[in-house]
């Protein structure tokens, strides 16, 4: 029963994200987005600066550093129909083709290696 909930999650949870963000920016953005960006998400009705981070399994610290225009209570330049960064190059992440690891900032997520084989195992610990 856990292994069926665990796929559950994984279908349910973690491919939406995955298939909806974008290497390129896929709508107009602000300026002073990070260079290294490697994901965006082009906001849509009902998103909001807690949600878009939630999706992609960042922060809203996270978000706000790397989307500098946007206000902290996202009342200022979050934007139906524009693109934001979700993904920094060198950026923990969910995805994994080694083992979990314990990042800088001491929270527990599995290191992108460069190859988005995802390994729910260790996503949950």
């Amino acid at each position: 029963m856990e292994s069926l909930i665990l796929s559950l999650f994984f279908y349910w949870a973690i491919i939406p994200a995955v298939l909806t963000q974008d290497s390129k920016p896929g709508a107009p953005v602000h300026p002073g987005q990070p260079s290294n960006c490697i994901a965006w998400h082009t906001v849509k009705q009902g998103d909001d600066c807690e949600t878009v981070p939630r999706r992609y399994y960042i922060t809203k610290k996270e978000f706000l550093a790397w989307n500098p225009t946007v206000s902290k209570d996202c009342l200022t330049n979050f934007w139906l129909k524009y693109a934001y960064c979700v993904r920094v190059d060198g950026a923990s992440a969910i995805y994994t083709n080694a083992k979990s690891t314990t990042t800088s900032n001491s929270r527990k997520y599995p290191v992108n290696q460069g190859k988005h084989n995802f390994n729910h195992k260790n996503a949950l610990n």
